[in-house]
């Protein structure tokens, strides 16, 4: 624990690197409300800073940080998440359903999936819309109880016609992504169902999808198929659980150990160290030997103000990776606010 002043000293620059990074957010989101999405392709650029491009508008990493936006109270940060769901409302399909990127663009025709469309709809619940597909969501489950990753017309579907038969006709448009190599329609990962839990809760038609969860993580046996890193997926399950997934407390060992792994680890990045400490705060730590020296990197490199992007989301056949400046940026604003709960720092 630092000295009383110190303490305070601290206090005082993470409240003004707040103001900042909200600051750069405020001035980096476009009219439309998005806050852009950017592409890189290892094969070209295999450094991680190389190669960075902007990319057709996508709600993935714009719900991601809209998702975060929404954990700091502040009036700046309410007026962006308000312009942030008029971009996400754009993007929706038959009414409440979305995909890495909409039909029309310059990339690929991808098919709608549970990790979008659950990020997305938890931003607009939380905010007061009412949507209405749930039970479409949970009919997407594996005989084992497993979130598919990719929203197909599979047969549990046909008890909703309409739905169905739209993603029938979709088939035509996404048909030559399902015979590449990019994706497998039997898709199932941990890292998206703990988005999809994010939205769904923990309920009886849930109780299977996090149990395989669990077992997965203990078993230190689960697939990375579009989260190429563990890290990810253990910061989806520190989210979920700070949501309200309160089973997965069982995890919490596991986690933050890998989690302080990270932290020690020199050759870490920001966006590394970033997201370690989210899962270590998401679980409640307060006196976590990491937390203070951590939040120290964070501020020195955000009082750089040049803000970075980093390989959060790939194609399964890692391709294609997806990052933002933004997305670290409002990370990095998450993980200083919840630094702030009493005995944090």
């Amino acid at each position: 624990m630092r000295p009383a002043n110190s303490r305070k000293v601290m206090k005082f620059e993470i409240k003004k690197q707040q103001d900042n990074i909200i600051n750069y957010l405020r001035e980096s989101q476009k009219p439309n409300g998005e806050f852009e999405s950017l592409e890189s392709y290892p094969e070209d650029h295999p450094e991680a800073q190389s190669g960075w491009r902007y990319t057709d508008p996508s709600p993935f990493i714009h719900a991601n940080i809209i998702y975060s936006l929404m954990q700091i109270k502040q009036p700046q940060t309410r007026l962006m998440v308000e312009k942030g769901i008029a971009f996400i409302k754009s993007l929706q399909e038959n009414k409440c359903f979305w995909r890495f990127w909409p039909h029309g663009g310059q990339t690929h025709n991808v098919p709608l999936d549970m990790d979008d469309t659950c990020l997305c709809s938890v931003i607009l619940e939380k905010n007061g819309y009412n949507l209405n597909n749930k039970k479409i969501l949970l009919a997407n489950q594996d005989e084992r109880g497993t979130f598919n990753t990719w929203i197909l017309p599979r047969r549990p579907f046909i008890k909703f016609p309409a739905f169905y038969w739209f993603l029938r006709k979709d088939l035509k448009k996404i048909r030559p992504i399902l015979d590449s190599e990019m994706l497998d329609q039997h898709d199932t990962e941990p890292g998206v169902a703990a988005n999809v839990l994010l939205y769904l809760g923990k309920n009886p038609a849930t109780f299977k999808s996090i149990g395989n969860i669990i077992l997965q993580v203990k078993e230190n046996e689960f697939p990375l198929q579009y989260y190429h890193d563990p890290l990810y997926t253990y910061f989806h399950i520190s989210r979920a659980f700070f949501a309200g997934i309160s089973s997965f407390l069982e995890l919490k060992n596991e986690i933050i150990r890998s989690a302080t792994d990270r932290l020690e680890n020199s050759n870490s990045n920001i966006f590394e160290k970033i997201i370690s400490l989210l899962c270590i705060l998401n679980f409640g730590e307060k006196d976590h030997f990491m937390i203070s020296p951590t939040i120290d990197k964070i501020l020195e490199f955000s009082k750089e103000n040049e803000w970075q992007s980093f390989a959060y989301f790939t194609s399964k056949d890692k391709n294609f990776r997806a990052g933002s400046p933004c997305l670290t940026a409002s990370f990095a604003l998450e993980a200083l606010t919840k630094s702030l709960r009493p005995g944090a720092v």
